[in-house]
């Protein structure tokens, strides 16, 4: 995805996160697939949440 996210694909569910530091992951993002392309609008969200993290620097 770019931006070291990654997508975990349990099923049909989607989630997608990235390493913070110290064994922290964060999650940015999950959704429910329902076509078999992932919707541009989904991957878009995930990478609007990730700066919020960075900057908090939790």
């Amino acid at each position: 995805m770019g931006n070291d996210i990654w997508e975990l694909r349990p099923l049909d569910d989607r989630i997608f996160f990235f390493y913070l530091r110290d064994n922290a992951f964060i999650l940015l993002h999950h959704f429910l697939k329902k076509i078999k392309k992932t919707s541009h609008r989904e991957t878009e969200q995930a990478k609007r949440n990730q700066p919020d993290y960075l900057e908090k620097g939790i």
